[in-house]
């Protein structure tokens, strides 16, 4: 459904393989990618007065291939059928499709109201120029990508057919490449117009954080945001038991060729938490196997097996065996 609200936001992707991660997080120098960044900000300013910073970032993130930066942003829309366009335009036959949607409630919920790590989603509108108003996009500002990798959002895959890219000329808001991309662009033509600046000062920047990976701590901050959520404090009985979880789901991502990403999704961890907090609530004792069995119940046997060798080994590092 369209969320003009925002409260639903969507991304198409030609490849549902290739990870979700802004441009800037992909670049071998991100320091010097940023200094880039900077420098193109008056260009864009002088192009559009009334743009502030935020949405200066955001410009150059919707005509980064014209200018040639990278951003912290990710490209999203309200409308599904414009995700659904950008998902099958120039897709490689056989390839799978997606369209993902990311739900403001599941996020505020998984960062803890946005207090946690994850922080809150920051939605940057532009208004006024057309190709942004065409494609009714938003820019997503995040926290750590990886983070946003495991939230897992609600997705359809499609099989690419080549030379077939969806279209719907007829809606009261058509969706054609000519709407999608217009050929008369003034903001577009007026940026390749401007003179690169020679520097520029950059007063925004991505999360601190969002370059360094992420261990065991850093979920463990987060399950103590969703226990004080639920208004539960974790005695020293069961925080054992609670910190193996998080050194398993740590050691999860190391292993992103053995297990899918459902399977090591924030959820997933959700799902031991909530199980720790009942026991907590009842005055039970939990092993971390217990914890994890929703985890261990969806895994095929070879995997499960793996999965039960990581647990043992994180309890045993504990001496919780």
């Amino acid at each position: 459904m369209e969320s003009p609200g925002r409260r639903q936001l969507y991304r198409g992707q030609r490849d549902a393989t290739w990870r979700t991660i802004p441009s800037l997080f992909r670049e071998k120098d991100a320091a010097g990618a940023l200094r880039q960044l900077a420098s193109a900000i008056p260009r864009i300013q002088g192009c559009l007065p009334s743009a502030s910073e935020e949405q200066a970032v955001a410009v150059a993130q919707h005509y980064s291939k014209e200018l040639g930066v990278a951003t912290w942003l990710l490209d999203m829309t309200y409308d599904p059928r414009v995700a659904l366009f950008f998902a099958s335009d120039g897709g490689e036959a056989d390839k799978v499709g997606v369209v993902a949607c990311l739900g403001q409630k599941e996020w505020d919920e998984l960062s803890a109201g946005g207090t946690n790590r994850m922080g809150p989603l920051r939605v940057i509108d532009v208004p006024g120029v057309l190709r942004i108003e065409r494609q009714r996009a938003s820019f997503l500002d995040t926290s750590h990508p990886d983070l946003f990798d495991q939230y897992v959002a609600h997705s359809v895959w499609f099989r690419q057919v080549r030379g077939l890219r969806f279209e719907d000329p007829d809606a009261d808001f058509p969706v054609t490449a000519g709407r999608i991309y217009p050929a008369d662009d003034p903001v577009c033509a007026a940026l390749l117009r401007a003179s690169p600046s020679a520097e520029g000062v950059l007063h925004l920047v991505p999360a601190g954080d969002a370059l360094a990976p992420l261990d065991a701590s850093a979920y463990f901050e987060i399950v103590q945001s969703w226990c004080r959520q639920e208004g539960v404090e974790i005695d020293a009985y069961r925080e054992d038991t609670l910190r193996v979880v998080c050194d398993v789901h740590a050691r999860l991502q190391e292993q992103r060729d053995r297990f899918a990403l459902p399977d090591r999704s924030l959820a997933r961890l959700q799902d031991a938490v909530n199980l720790i907090i009942r026991a907590q609530r009842s005055d039970s004792f939990i092993t971390p196997q217990k914890a994890l069995q929703w985890s261990l119940s969806r895994l095929p046997p070879a995997t499960r097996e793996l999965l039960e060798t990581i647990i043992a080994d994180c309890a045993h590092t504990r001496d919780l065996c």
